[in-house]
This record gives C-alpha cells, sequence and structure tokens, in this order.
C-alpha cells in the first residue's frame, strides 16, 4: 500500500469499505485538482509562493 493511500485513508477514516474509500480519495484528488487548477496551474501557485516570500525555497526545489 503506497503512502498516498495511507494518507487518504487516514483522512477519510479507515473503516470506511474499499469502495467508499476509493470514491472519497477519487472526490478528494479532484478537489485538489480543482483548486490547483483555480489558482492558475503550476505557474499560478509557483507565483502564489513567491508572492508570500517562498520564491527561494521554490527555485530551491524545482533545481534539478
Amino acid at each position: 500500500m503506497s503512502l498516498f493511500t495511507e494518507i487518504v485513508k487516514s483522512a477519510i477514516g479507515a473503516s470506511n469499505t474499499s469502495g467508499q474509500t476509493e470514491n472519497q480519495s477519487q472526490n478528494l484528488l479532484n478537489g485538489a485538482l480543482g483548486m490547483l487548477q483555480a489558482m492558475g496551474g503550476i505557474d499560478g501557485l509557483v507565483n502564489k509562493l513567491e508572492q508570500s516570500g517562498l520564491g527561494d525555497l521554490v527555485r530551491e526545489k524545482t533545481r534539478a
């Protein structure tokens, strides 16, 4: 089981049946992607972090 799956199960409650957990995981992911899209995608997120004073951190983590 992946770390992401464990985090999602913890967030939505592990007592759900497998189908319910998967459906709620999909809803959680869709919500997160919708928020990211509303911010202008990855570029919008990076710009927001830079405006918040985290530009150095973003640049450091995106260098390969």
